[in-house]
């Protein structure tokens, strides 16, 4: 600050020796001229105002000195204290073996055991990083922090604008392609519709067609019917918007939905093709290698010695197959080596060579003879144990059931056959008793069994349900 600034204006030049600085005069002279001349404003001021900002300089230039004091002194004491930390002999490094002991703290359970854990799991994880290199790869939050990230964002940004120049370009040749082929399938087909309209306004096709027309008429009426109906509704068409009747106006309208509807199952039977493609997609082809076999005879013979079956394995799987029909899983239970698979295959291989359904048919049949038979012979039995007063033994046991299997193919006597006329045949006498006593009882077959002599409870049950539809 210029000394001239200071000092208040009262003052004369001759109590302060003038000291100035040439450079100082120089460079503030021009700027501070004013001040210097200006006249000191009333009542004292200035000289007030002059002397509040030398005390605030004062005491800034104090408040600086005492920072930089204590700065001063704290450098000195860390000085003197690394200096005597020098000086002081170094302490021994304390060894990985023998750390320091600490008080444990009061731990619960599961406390102890996480920590034991994380020790286990620190010392086999040192002996990992001694067996391989170590590699410390930086952790990221997300996959944008990752440096491939950020490289493949700027790719894309580069390879943006070729990508929508390229598929700008082949949508529009695509366009210009599709464009092109609907021409010309339109001109192709306004030729073959006039090709069309030349043959059938042919002269002689129109006779040929008419013959053949009247030779069908004659052979199916309904056709000429057909065809009469249709041109009515031509001609009612070409009329105009007026209408006779109201039968004329309905035939109108049938003949409009028909012809509605006819278009639209038209369009839903119609196969509209895609368009055709062009070389560069017709090079691309999906080659399928499924199911594909690249030794088939060899697969055929491997085949065959798998589905290969014995006499014995085939001698079983018919008696199986007869007491249990296309039950495979049961079969195959009895079969060695043989899965249900083989069975069903084998069963359908030779079903039309063994006509495995009537070996069942014929073992139903033998199944249901042998019950008719028991029934004769155990009858005959009791008549003839009733006779004789005595039982039979097990050995007479045997000997009757072969004596009963041989009388199965015997024929019934003449006295059983007509008893069983008898019993079986039904008059016209007995039918109308049974229906009055069905009227009058209902389902009471033992009182309706009383009302005809010769018909027991048994055979009126029959009867009921065997012509309950047809009376």
């Amino acid at each position: 600050m210029d000394k001239g600034m200071f000092h208040p204006p009262s003052e004369t030049p001759q109590d302060h020796p003038t000291t100035h600085h040439p450079s100082t005069t120089q460079r503030h002279g021009p700027a501070l001229q004013p001040k210097l001349d200006s006249a000191p404003p009333p009542g004292g001021s200035y000289e007030q105002k002059s002397k509040e900002d030398l005390v605030l300089a004062m005491d800034k230039v104090d408040r600086e000195i005492a920072k930089v004091e204590s700065e001063i002194n704290r450098i000195q004491k860390k000085k003197t204290q690394l200096e005597e930390r020098a000086k002081m002999p170094p302490e021994p490094e304390k060894s990985a073996s023998s750390p320091q002991r600490v008080e444990p703290k009061h731990r619960d359970l599961w406390q102890v055991i996480y920590a034991e854990n994380r020790k286990k799991a620190e010392a086999a994880r040192s002996i990992l990083d001694g067996l391989c290199p170590r590699y410390d790869m930086p952790l990221y939050n997300q996959p944008c922090d990752t440096d491939v990230y950020q490289v493949n964002l700027k790719k894309n940004e580069e390879m943006r604008p070729k990508l929508v120049k390229y598929f700008k370009h082949r949508s529009k040749l695509q366009n210009i392609r599709q464009r092109y082929i609907c021409t010309r399938y339109e001109h192709l087909m306004a030729q073959w519709n006039r090709r069309a309209e030349r043959i059938e306004n042919n002269v002689k096709k129109k006779a040929k067609d008419a013959k053949t027309r009247e030779f069908f008429e004659k052979l199916f009426p309904e056709i000429r019917k057909q065809r009469e109906q249709q041109e009515r509704v031509d001609r009612v068409g070409t009329r105009g918007d007026s209408c006779r009747s109201d039968a004329d106006f309905a035939e109108i309208v049938d003949g409009l939905s028909e012809q509605e509807n006819q278009l639209n199952h038209m369009r839903q039977l119609a196969v509209v093709d895609p368009m055709l493609l062009d070389s560069e997609e017709q090079r691309i082809r999906f080659i399928s290698t499924n199911g594909f076999i690249r030794e088939p005879f060899k697969d055929f013979k491997e085949s065959q010695q798998l589905d290969s079956w014995t006499e014995q394995e085939k001698k079983i799987f018919k008696e199986k197959f007869i007491q249990h029909p296309k039950n495979f899983h049961l079969i195959a239970s009895f079969i060695e080596k043989k899965s249900v698979a083989d069975c069903i295959l084998y069963y359908y291989l030779t079903k039309k060579t063994n006509n495995y359904k009537a070996l069942v048919r014929k073992q139903s049949m033998k199944a249901k003879k042998p019950k008719s038979g028991r029934s004769h012979a155990s009858t005959q039995d009791q008549v003839s144990g009733n006779k004789d007063g005595s039982d039979k033994t097990e050995d007479g046991k045997k000997e009757g059931e072969e004596g009963t299997e041989m009388k199965i193919d015997r024929p019934p006597s003449p006295r059983m056959t007509r008893a069983r006329k008898q019993t079986m045949n039904w008059t016209e006498e007995e039918i109308s008793l049974v229906k009055e006593g069905f009227g009058k009882h209902g389902k009471d077959f033992g009182s309706i069994s009383r009302m005809v002599s010769n018909k027991s409870e048994q055979q009126v049950k029959n009867f009921y349900h065997n012509y309950k539809k047809k009376h």
